[in-house]
């Protein structure tokens, strides 16, 4: 009889056990649930400022809701040396490939932030019509003087969040 009531206490202790570990298996799996939505939340930002510093001259512009905007943003604070390219564009191969939404945009605005081929960070700094597919990374709210500011070739940018 003895043994009948070991075996059931040690049962009993068993199911305890078992019941603890899968709350606590729970409340993790909901931290970690939290934690992947704000990772995600991180990479879809909403309507983000940054600032766009060329030759001291400072632009203000805004970042898509997207996730290609989003990994963007949580690379800066970043200062690149941009390439003169066809004289309406300056790029940039960023070291790692972002998320790209490409499509066919038509046309090009001065101002335009985009992504190219998933690595090539481009801003535009002319007004015109493309057959190229581009992922929307941002637009420079008023690019009036970019033209300017960023010379005839190459250039320092720095990117960062805004204030």
């Amino acid at each position: 009889m003895k043994k009948v009531i070991v075996k059931a206490a040690t049962l009993s202790l068993l199911l305890l056990l078992l019941f603890s570990l899968s709350a606590c298996s729970a409340e993790q799996d909901e931290v970690m649930a939290n934690e992947n939505k704000e990772e995600k939340s991180m990479h879809t930002n909403t309507s983000k400022d940054i600032k766009v510093v060329v030759n001291d001259r400072e632009f203000t512009a805004t970042l898509k809701d997207s996730k290609a905007a989003g990994e963007f943003y949580d690379m800066l604070p970043l200062s690149i040396e941009m390439t003169e390219m066809n004289g309406n564009e300056k790029y940039y191969v960023l070291p790692q490939a972002l998320s790209d939404e490409d499509e066919a945009v038509g046309t090009i605005a001065n101002g335009d932030i985009m992504l190219y081929a998933g690595d090539y960070l481009v801003l535009f700094y002319e007004d015109f019509k493309t057959p190229y597919s581009y992922t929307r990374i941002g637009k420079i709210d008023d690019p009036v003087g970019l033209k300017e500011a960023v010379g005839n070739g190459n250039v320092t940018v720095d990117f960062t969040v805004a204030d």
